[in-house]
């Protein structure tokens, strides 16, 4: 049997798009702050209100949440923390820069709940710290 090409973007991109797509969903069903990215994407295609609902969304479910987040969690957290920055400082920034601002500051505020309710090393803070930072750019 022959072997596989090594992957690049131009043998990925040859799959074409609705397999791409498939592939992609696939990989979500597994993996939580994957489909908040893809969400978040999908979202943004449509207008700045679909994308910044979908934001709400998930800062409300961070607000309201009372889950203690252990050593075992923390990492997992921090990225779905580091996915909603993502969302809002780009795909959200670039249709509703006012609109993008706003949900940084309620993202920024979320950071006493969480600090009080996380055994954090640093990974999880650093997601607040990060937010800070891609507003000043």
């Amino acid at each position: 049997m022959a072997k596989a090409k090594t992957l690049n973007p131009a043998a990925v991109a040859a799959l074409g798009a609705e397999r791409l797509a498939a592939l992609l969903l696939e990989a979500a069903e597994y993996d939580p702050a994957l489909m908040r990215s893809v969400r978040f994407a999908v979202a943004s295609r449509i207008d700045a209100a679909a994308a910044a609902a979908e934001i709400d969304l998930q800062i409300r479910r961070f607000r309201r949440s009372t889950a203690f987040v252990d050593y075992r969690q923390r990492v997992a957290f921090a990225r779905d923390l580091g996915v909603l920055v993502d969302a809002i400082a780009g795909q959200l920034a670039d249709l509703d820069p006012v609109g993008a601002l706003t949900r940084m500051l309620d993202f920024i505020a979320l950071a006493p709940s969480v600090s009080e309710r996380s055994d954090d090393d640093g990974t999880i803070g650093d997601q607040f710290q990060a937010a800070c930072g891609r507003w000043q750019r």
